[in-house]
């Protein structure tokens, strides 16, 4: 054999070539699965955060829709509410059948405030039939506004309070901001036990 001549194969500067270029190729791989993996779980967050408000949306919607005007319950307004809190019956079932005092409001603990919705039958036991469910664990604000007709010949609009009538508000504005940096719109509910 020649000194010149060609053994079939690969030199060691083509193989560490081959190496360091397959290095390169798996580690882009790597970073774009882990670029893959972000976007995935920062989506699935946000279904997350979108599913809870449906559901918070839906909780509302179905408790404040079933506001109740009770005649034979003296001193019990149908609803009363404030900028911050709010108050009323509903005939809403999720506890078994019956009328039940709904209260809406915002409790501090620790420094977190919180969207806590309390149930409690009316002329139940107040141990058994209580019922506290935190709808918003850290809740930077919240907003309540009514509209109506705060008597029976007055032109109606939007109220910061709903306080004294006996009738409920034909809608309740609730505006919840969560702090989790995506902006919703308020929920607006019609209460179908209001009067035209």
């Amino acid at each position: 054999m020649s000194r010149g001549a060609r053994r079939p194969g690969f030199t060691l500067v083509e193989v560490l070539i081959a190496l360091a270029l397959t290095g390169i190729v798996a580690l882009l791989m790597l970073e774009g699965m882990r670029f893959a993996t972000v976007g995935l779980e920062r989506a699935s967050d946000r279904a997350d955060r979108l599913e809870a408000r449906r559901s918070l949306d839906a909780l509302l919607r179905r408790e404040l829709g079933a506001t109740f005007v009770a005649p034979l319950l003296p001193n019990a307004p149908a609803l009363v509410g404030g900028a911050q809190s709010l108050r009323f019956l509903t005939l809403a079932e999720d506890g078994g059948v019956g009328l039940y005092r709904v209260r809406l409001a915002v409790e501090t603990r620790g420094g977190d405030r919180a969207l806590v919705l309390t149930r409690r039958r009316v002329g139940g036991v107040p141990a058994l039939a209580t019922t506290r469910a935190v709808l918003v664990p850290r809740l930077r604000a919240l907003r309540l506004a009514y509209f109506g007709r705060i008597t029976p010949g007055a032109t109606p609009h939007w109220y910061h309070g709903w306080n004294g009538p006996l009738y409920p508000p034909t809608l309740v504005r609730i505006d919840i901001d969560s702090g989790d940096g995506t902006a919703q719109p308020p929920l607006v509910i019609r209460l179908w036990a209001a009067p035209g």
